[in-house]
């Protein structure tokens, strides 16, 4: 259990909590404190005064250096929770800023050594999903395991195994499987019914597409719109979920996103940090000058151009995994 410090909102006091909990009582005046909305105001409050009072420059900077420094104070007094939450609200604000991954990524690991006294590194996919954003925005050179490390939480001191050789799958194969899938996929489009062995081919090639999403955009391997497909299926099943519908709607996406990436930065662009930066002004320029846009045509009204700025964030994590996928790639495969 992590201890929340909070103030009581009739006195002021000084209070502690455990932030597994849904209410307290002032040891001071005997107010019943909500706990988890207490923690919210928390973390309002600090934003507001931040929105309020700080001059912001376009990209944010000093608001999201004070906001943080609240944050780094919120860890350093284990207020785990507070942190994670401000860091967050840095991170809706600017996909960009890199110690706001760290601050979360320790926020979840110190809260889990705290409570459980060990801390793995596959023991939260947040811990890893956090570092891979910070690696990639930082020039910190440090593993994981040394960040970790350094922030206080001691890992097992016995020796530890020779890790088993992880068996890469052959390059060749990859895109074999990668090509393979989507046109399964392409062929069971209107169709409602097919066997067992086909809906494990179709789940493997989520994960695998899932896990290299550049594999569609590098190879120009084309995928239909998958929806019709799964809404016969799910007709047909009398409306049961498929645990991978979701990742094939978010696979349709990439080349769609990437082929607007293109259309906004040129057709020679190539996908770096900064160029993602500069796709994310020329995006919402082109979305309010009411510019034609690849996959949403001309924008030519007040809600589909709220819309079109609502997607920026999924189009930015997908122009991200895009990229960070190249490099897992060239790092396994050597592949440019």
């Amino acid at each position: 259990m992590s201890i929340i410090a909070l103030k009581c909102p009739n006195c002021g006091g000084n209070l502690e909590f455990e932030d597994s909990r849904e209410f307290g009582f002032c040891q001071f005046c005997g107010t019943k404190v909500m706990i988890r909305e207490e923690i919210n105001k928390t973390v309002n409050n600090t934003v507001n005064n931040f929105n309020s009072t700080t001059i912001i420059s376009n990209d944010h900077n000093e608001q999201h250096k004070k906001m943080l420094a609240a944050a780094q104070k919120a860890l350093n007094e284990e207020n785990y929770t507070t942190a994670k939450k401000i860091a967050e609200t840095v991170v809706a604000q600017d996909l960009t800023v890199a110690d706001a991954y760290r601050i979360i990524l320790l926020s979840v690991a110190l809260k889990d050594f705290k409570q459980y006294g060990f801390v793995t590194v596959d023991s939260n996919p947040e811990i890893e999903d956090n570092f891979e954003k910070y690696h990639l925005y930082s020039d910190d050179p440090r593993t994981q395991t040394e960040i970790l490390t350094d922030a206080g939480i001691v890992f097992d001191e016995e020796p530890e195994k020779e890790p088993e050789p992880e068996e890469i799958t052959p390059y060749d194969e990859l895109v074999s499987n990668a090509k393979a899938g989507v046109a399964l996929i392409n062929s069971l489009l209107y169709k409602t019914r097919i066997d067992m062995e086909q809906m494990e081919q179709v789940k493997t090639a989520s994960i695998l597409l899932m896990k290299w999403p550049s594999l569609l955009t590098d190879l120009g391997i084309r995928l239909k719109d998958v929806t019709p497909f799964f809404d016969d299926f799910h007709y047909e099943r009398k409306g049961k979920p498929v645990s991978f519908y979701s990742d094939w709607e978010e696979i349709k996406e990439y080349p769609k996103d990437y082929a607007l990436f293109h259309d906004i930065c040129g057709k020679d662009a190539e996908l770096n940090l900064s160029v993602i930066d500069e796709f994310k002004s020329k995006y919402t320029f082109a979305v309010e000058s009411k510019y034609p846009l690849s996959g949403f045509g001309k924008i030519t009204n007040k809600s589909n151009r709220e819309h079109a700025l609502g997607k920026i964030d999924t189009i930015i994590r997908h122009l991200q995994e895009i990229l960070l996928s190249r490099q897992k790639l060239k790092e396994n495969y050597d592949v440019e």
